[in-house]
């Protein structure tokens, strides 16, 4: 499973009163993503079947909503993007199938979502560059 610098870094140093959203990529080849319908009870006694709960989606689920996070929306090629309490990211990791796990800002969804706002500095000019060069 591969798992970004910064995700590492909060799966042992949580903040208890932080959020963070995720990018939770499952791995298509686990032997569970193909599993087959799981036969349930209903409250009078019949019975049905589902794939809600079933395999490493199903487990995603469980682990984010019970940690109080959501499951944002699916991003395609069986990645998901996911909000949770910082101090849940170690259990979102240890999900069976989870493949890759990185924070949102790791990987860039989409160019016309990333314009700068007020916090980000867009201002580089030739000599800020060598200020940092000669930092270095």
């Amino acid at each position: 499973m591969y798992l970004s610098h910064p995700v590492r870094r909060l799966r042992t140093d949580p903040r208890p009163d932080a959020t963070v959203r995720l990018v939770v990529e499952l791995d298509p080849d686990d032997p569970s993503m193909t599993a087959g319908p799981t036969a349930t009870t209903d409250a009078s006694g019949g019975s049905t079947e589902s794939n809600a709960g079933s395999g490493p989606l199903g487990e995603l689920r469980t682990v984010v909503e019970g940690a109080g996070g959501r499951i944002g929306r699916d991003l395609g090629f069986d990645t998901h993007l996911v909000v949770v309490p910082e101090t849940a990211v170690d259990d979102v990791c240890s999900v069976s199938g989870v493949a890759r796990v990185e924070t949102d800002a790791t990987i860039t969804l989409d160019v016309a979502d990333a314009t700068p706002t007020d916090d980000d500095d867009v201002s580089v000019d030739v000599d800020t560059l060598r200020d940092h060069l000669d930092e270095e």
